[in-house]
């Protein structure tokens, strides 16, 4: 017993040695980049463009950013729309760079962003956003792009393309072909990583995209992935247990960002102080939420660490709810280990303890 598992622990220790390193792997935020960051493993490292402590909404990127982007070999991303002052760059990058549009992925769930400060919960619990009617014909075949054909297939599988597409979905060159995926994700809610379900295809995706340019590691790839897969699984099935005895209670957000979080725990957040992040709440919209909040007898109100408090101050004014913190980006968490579990724990935690 003792020899074969010296033989064991011999095999496993010679598949990491003979790994070739993972280099030049990029991502936009932080908690796509611990995705990507759980494939890859112990092959190599990977970097994080966006500071947690920053709203990719309004980031500006550094000289020395851009140098990182330029050096890089494959970048994951959520959307031209979240992370723009990032993409509006890509058209310069070098041509073998692969750039991965998370949002573009088939088997990506798209919730629609919500048009007003208030919502019901009927809003965000109905068919996912492919299905839905009212959108029609602007998001038919969304997942697909059926319309745009064999052109616009599988942006990662680009390398059977050859020079058509240069693994650059988002370069000038295509022009209108892209304008209607730029509307849409400006019609979706790019928060999509806050859906376990949409983390289990970001991983996978990962994986595809990481095996077919380092194919030498496509073993470790996949038992990264499939162990790491499991860990979410479990933790979302912890989680509906932690968060079912507050899902009914009506909260407040500071930006409309946790629609999917909302959606997979059946949470009951009625309303946001500001519509998007990048986008002041005028006067209006604030006496709104102060009326929601007193209507829909509101605990809790959720401030966020990459934005100024005072906002949330200013709406608590003359109600009864408390302040919390929720964070979608992971500002206090430290290290790549397990961090976007962490993040949904905290998530968890933060939602409990002021609502319970």
């Amino acid at each position: 017993m003792k020899l074969f598992s010296i033989i064991i622990l011999f095999v496993f220790s010679s598949i990491n040695a003979f790994a070739t390193e993972t280099t030049g792997v990029i991502s936009t935020i932080q908690p796509i980049n611990s995705l990507v960051s759980a494939v890859i493993g112990n092959t190599g490292k990977t970097i994080s463009i966006i500071p947690a402590e920053q709203s990719p909404h309004d980031f500006k990127l550094k000289p020395s950013d851009v140098k990182v982007l330029q050096n890089g070999n494959i970048i994951f991303y959520v959307s031209n729309h979240l992370e723009s002052s990032v993409t509006k760059v890509f058209k310069n990058l070098p041509k073998n760079i692969k750039l991965i549009n998370l949002m573009k992925e088939s088997g990506i769930n798209h919730l629609a962003i919500r048009d007003n400060a208030a919502w019901e919960r009927h809003d965000h619990h109905g068919d996912d956003h492919d299905d839905h009617d009212k959108h029609g014909k602007k998001h038919d075949d969304h997942d697909d792009h059926d319309k745009h054909g064999k052109k616009h297939d599988d942006h990662d599988d680009h390398d059977k393309h050859g020079k058509k597409h240069d693994d650059h979905d988002d370069h000038d060159k295509h022009g209108k072909k892209h304008d209607d995926h730029d509307d849409h994700e400006k019609e979706d809610d790019v928060h999509i990583w806050l859906s376990p379900d949409n983390a289990i295809k970001i991983v996978q995706k990962v994986n595809k995209v990481l095996s077919l340019y380092f194919p030498e590691n496509s073993q470790i790839y996949n038992d990264n992935t499939t162990k790491f897969i499991d860990k979410i699984r479990n933790l979302k099935m912890e989680l509906i247990k932690e968060l079912s005895p507050i899902k009914n209670k009506p909260y407040i957000v500071f930006h409309d960002a946790y629609q999917y979080f909302e959606k997979t725990f059946e949470l009951n957040a009625v309303g946001s102080i500001a519509l998007e992040g990048d986008i002041a709440s005028s006067p209006k919209q604030i006496s709104f939420i102060k009326d929601k909040i007193i209507k829909s007898k509101a605990s809790c109100v959720f401030q966020e660490p990459q934005f100024d408090s005072k906002l949330v101050k200013i709406v608590l004014e003359g109600t009864n709810a408390k302040t919390g913190t929720l964070d979608p980006h992971g500002v206090n968490i430290t290290g790549n280990k397990d961090f976007y579990l962490q993040l949904l724990k905290n998530m968890a935690k933060s939602l409990k303890e002021c609502l319970g």
